[in-house]
């Protein structure tokens, strides 16, 4: 009797069990951007009317699980930054797998909630660090460039120079530490109207205003493993270069070395200029402050006293070279305080890529931290040199 008794159980189970999954409807699904083809992951798909509803994966798939009561209804597909698509149930019911192809939204900044514009002023940087590996340029390569520094203060020099940088990953996603040693530098002509007396007249600041080459290093607003450590929001829209983009101001309120790149930071805000139809960074203006400044600055360990604050406020720019982007130029104005927040003296920086060479590039081995060279005058009278802002 007791055997029956369980076999009828059991056999109930397996009834109300069959019973319940014809009562419920699911659906399968993948989620992508219909320009891009990217897989769209965290996109919220629910029942209207109801709080019935799932999230697509991090390859855009999806299942939602609809009771029968329920098969007349719609669902909406829906993702800050796109238009948003509504679906049959009843319709989508026994299909084996329903495609969707989200469309971007070209936002009037002007009619977007303030919370949704904040997520999706997110969203874009976090997209444009991602595809800083697909959208810049890789290694090995040369930039041929020049550079300028002009100082004024307790002293007064100028110099400019012709140098070759030589990166063996270029922007490819590697650690920080081997980025640094990828990217050296040799001079091949300089000209200034001081003479060399110390080791802080040859000092030739090179890594100090690479350092502002921001989709290079992953140790600022593009680290995106420390999205949340910034304010991000969608200031305007505009066109640069006829490239329609996003103008998204941002500031630190986390202020450490992996935010900013340096170890004592006092500020770090600015601005980015994003295209909207690849999510390439054109633009970059920026403003760090950072305490113990040292004259050595980034290129060499030296005895030195160090100044209390440094200031440096740069604009940073990117141009397309056949497929990818490279850097453009970086502008720089470096202003140095002693400990009592009096001004001392200031510095500005150009440095402008001139050539990109990615056949038959040159190899450089270590990086020329001091210049001591002598002027080639017959180059510098066929030269011709940027003009100065």
């Amino acid at each position: 009797m007791n055997k029956i008794l369980f076999t009828l159980h059991i056999m109930g189970l397996i009834l109300m069990n069959t019973l319940l999954q014809a009562q419920t409807i699911t659906i399968f699904g993948n989620i992508s951007d219909k320009n891009t083809g990217e897989k769209l992951p965290y996109v919220n798909i629910g029942v209207e009317n109801t709080s019935i509803g799932t999230i697509s994966n991090e390859k855009g798939d999806f299942v939602l699980a609809v009771p029968e009561k329920h098969k007349a209804q719609n669902f909406v597909v829906s993702m800050v930054g796109y238009e948003s698509q509504k679906f049959s149930v009843e319709k989508n019911t026994g299909k084996a797998t329903l495609t969707v192809k989200l469309v971007s939204i070209d936002f009037n900044i002007s009619e977007v909630k303030v919370v949704d514009k904040s997520m999706f002023a997110y969203k874009i940087v976090k997209t444009a660090a991602e595809k800083i590996k697909d959208n810049y340029l890789q290694g090995p390569y040369n930039y041929k460039s020049y550079y300028r520094t002009h100082q004024t203060g307790y002293k007064k020099r100028f110099r400019e120079s012709v140098l070759l940088v030589y990166d063996a990953n270029g922007y490819a996603p590697l650690n920080t530490g081997l980025k640094f040693t990828n990217r050296n530098y040799s001079i091949s002509e300089v000209r200034r109207d001081y003479t060399i007396t110390d080791m802080a007249d040859a000092l030739t600041h090179v890594d100090e205003i690479l350092q502002f080459d921001v989709a290079y290093s992953y140790l600022n607003i593009f680290n995106v493993n420390a999205n949340k450590d910034f304010e991000i929001s969608i200031k305007s829209e505009t066109v640069l270069n006829s490239d329609s983009v996003w103008v998204i101001a941002f500031n630190c309120k986390n202020l450490h070395l992996i935010t900013t790149g340096v170890s004592q930071p006092l500020l770090y805000k600015g601005e980015l200029y994003i295209s909207k139809s690849d999510y390439a960074i054109l633009k970059v203006n920026g403003e760090l402050e950072y305490r113990n400044y040292s004259t050595a600055a980034l290129s060499v360990a030296a005895n030195q006293t160090p100044h209390d604050i440094a200031n440096f406020m740069y604009t940073t720019t990117y141009k397309k070279s056949n497929s990818h982007y490279a850097l453009n130029t970086i502008n720089m104005l470096k202003q140095v305080y002693n400990n009592n927040k009096v001004f001392e003296w200031e510095q500005s920086y150009y440095f402008e890529v001139q050539e990109i060479i990615t056949s038959n590039y040159k190899k450089i081995d270590g990086r020329e931290y001091l210049e001591k060279k002598a002027e080639n005058k017959l180059f510098w009278a066929s030269y011709k040199s940027p003009p100065m802002e």
